[in-house]
């Protein structure tokens, strides 16, 4: 079976908070997923079959045998449909691309939410 996830990025960041520990977000992952849909089991919504587009804050760190990742907070990653779809197509989400400024609406509830900072500035996506 292939893989129903892409990543369009990982971007570094930092806390406003006097806090670095093993919690604390140092990276935002942007990414697009087809999810096969039915009843959601935490806000217990109807979700739609298709492809949706996440934007999450990990905590990633190195050990001695490679990288560790660690998704912070569960409810913490917002989540928008991009396209319904009835079934899943590799090419589609190899090609699949969200409208423009969704990705940075995400990013920014994500930063405010968990209060986080560019390390640097950057453009995320252009329009």
């Amino acid at each position: 079976m292939s893989n129903r996830t892409r990543t369009l990025s990982q971007t570094p960041v930092s806390t406003r908070l006097s806090t670095s520990d093993n919690t604390t977000p140092n990276t935002i992952e942007v990414s697009i997923s087809y999810k096969e849909g039915g009843r959601n089991p935490r806000s217990f919504v109807k979700e739609e079959r298709g492809y949706y587009l996440t934007v999450s804050p990990k905590n990633i760190g190195n050990l001695s045998r490679g990288t560790l990742t660690t998704v912070i907070g569960q409810f913490s990653s917002p989540t928008v449909i991009i396209e319904p779809a009835k079934r899943f197509g590799q090419r589609k989400l190899d090609n699949i691309t969200p409208k423009s400024g969704v990705i940075d609406q995400l990013v920014a509830q994500v930063m405010i939410n968990n209060n986080l900072k560019f390390n640097k500035p950057i453009q995320l996506f252009a329009a």
